[in-house]
């Protein structure tokens, strides 16, 4: 629900979408070589592994002069494909009155998150590890959501 009370309307992926978020995790899973926290083999990270990856990286972007938007699109698609992966959410394009963001909702109980905004808040807030400890949060919201 937005400030106005609104709630937002949901519209399936288009294609070009779809592959977009097939790149970010490919990209995240670069990154997650790169950095240690995964193997060659690995086909998708748990938080804790995209908490290592995140530190590495966090580290590196060099404020002011790196952008660090393509990171975390990336590790923000990473939380979103978790929670496709571990409950069962959808990828879905939430529209607000006139602005349309990434999302993934989780039925029943109408569970929509926004990973990319939450790992920018994080950014923002220079945390460096995260995502296991949302992770447990969202697993207590959904059980208790769904009981």
């Amino acid at each position: 629900m937005d400030d106005r009370g609104l709630e937002p309307k949901y519209q399936e992926l288009t294609d070009d979408e779809g592959e977009w978020i097939g790149d970010k995790l490919d990209e995240l899973m670069g990154l997650a070589r790169a950095s240690g926290a995964a193997t060659e083999y690995a086909r998708a990270l748990t938080p804790e592994q995209m908490d290592q990856a995140w530190a590495v990286c966090l580290a590196a972007i060099v404020p002011g002069t790196d952008d660090p938007n393509p990171i975390i699109n990336a590790f923000g698609v990473g939380l979103g494909d978790w929670l496709v992966r571990r409950h069962r959410f959808e990828w879905k394009v939430a529209q607000d009155g006139d602005k349309s963001e990434l999302a993934v909702l989780g039925q029943p109980g109408n569970m929509l998150m926004y990973p990319t905004n939450l790992v920018a808040k994080h950014y923002v807030a220079g945390e460096s590890r995260f995502f296991a400890e949302v992770a447990v949060e969202l697993d207590t919201v959904v059980a208790r959501t769904r009981r």
